[in-house]
């Protein structure tokens, strides 16, 4: 499977890939977090 992107979509991808990646591990952190205190 070939994409053509040029360099500023590739790049906003990658930031966007790369700050979702963050929120994911800021939300499993929270979750994680959130059911120890629980039990």
């Amino acid at each position: 499977m070939r994409c053509s992107y040029n360099e500023k979509e590739s790049r906003f991808f990658l930031e966007w890939n790369e700050m979702t990646n963050k929120v994911g591990h800021l939300a499993t952190d929270f979750v994680c977090h959130f059911l120890n205190f629980g039990t």
